[in-house]
Order: C-alpha cells, then sequence, then structure tokens
C-alpha cells in the first residue's frame, strides 16, 4: 500500500462520524488487496473489520473494508 492510501485511509478515519467503509477491497487488475491491510492499520490504531457482502461489484470483489470512527 502506497504511503497516498495509507494517508488517505487515517484521513478518513479522522474526520468519520461513525464509520467509513471502502468497497471494494480489490487492487488494480483485480486482485485483493493483500491481508498486510489488516496489520498495517492494527499499527496505525484504527479500529476495523473486514465484512463481506452478499455481491460482487467486480469479479472477487466481496469484502468491504470498515473502518470504526475516531472518538
Amino acid at each position: 500500500m502506497s504511503p497516498f492510501h495509507r494517508a488517505a485511509l487515517h484521513e478518513l478515519h479522522w474526520v468519520a462520524r461513525r464509520e467509513v467503509r471502502v468497497f471494494p477491497l480489490l487492487e488494480q487488475g483485480g486482485r485483493p488487496v493483500p491481508a498486510l491491510l489488516s496489520g498495517l492499520l492494527a499499527t496505525l490504531g484504527i479500529p476495523h473489520r473486514i465484512r463481506r457482502v452478499g455481491y460482487e461489484f467486480q469479479r472477487g470483489g466481496n469484502e468491504m473494508l470498515v473502518l470504526n470512527a475516531a472518538q
């Protein structure tokens, strides 16, 4: 994940009232986002979960990242 994307997720987490939803969790080319994302968010102190949804926006894109808002 690039420094830009890290900073963007951190800022979205900071300004959200309730939660931030990022969907679908795919990189360019349709590859799933690496599991390292959870580790990175944990090291940033951002509470999060990855939730499976009941549909695919793109092939393989049936997961959503949910960031809980900053307190």
